[in-house]
């Protein structure tokens, strides 16, 4: 698995916006400040395939954080971005011990969809723990500002 990971990396260096984009949705980060080395990952058609069954789309990793974000770029289905995100970080984390899961999922619409409470603090238990948050964005474009995921936990 930790082969599978390394080659399907996108990108490895420290960028002032990483960033991750599909089907017109984009999730950045701001790396301006710190110029911290960040690794991007596709998971979704490279660390998994249709086979290994539901998955996010990205990793973003910041290994002098200990940070990884997990990155769903969703059109309206809330839970199943959600699960996606779940099950990604379930089949991972053993690869990223004491590491803090950062959960974004970022739709397009504009209307904000029905969550399930429940999946919801399925997820949560996961997330929280390690000192991460879930953030979920109604918008095209999410910038994750430097002083969210600069705070050492």
């Amino acid at each position: 698995m930790k082969d599978r990971i390394k080659n399907c990396e996108i990108f490895r260096d420290n960028r002032s916006t990483p960033s991750v984009s599909e089907n017109g949705k984009t999730f950045q980060l701001d790396n301006k400040e710190s110029k911290v080395e960040v690794v991007g990952i596709k998971v979704d058609g490279c660390v998994f395939t249709k086979k290994d069954g539901i998955k996010c789309d990205y990793l973003l990793g910041v290994e002098s954080k200990k940070k990884l974000f997990y990155i769903e770029l969703k059109g309206t289905d809330i839970i199943k971005a959600i699960e996606q995100i779940e099950t990604t970080i379930s089949k991972t984390k053993s690869f990223y011990p004491n590491w803090v899961y950062e959960a974004r999922i970022v739709l397009g619409n504009r209307v904000p969809g029905v969550t399930d409470r429940r999946q919801y603090d399925c997820l949560s238990n996961i997330v929280k723990p390690s000192g991460g948050r879930i953030i979920i964005k109604h918008q095209d474009l999410y910038k994750e500002p430097y002083k969210v995921w600069n705070i050492t936990t």
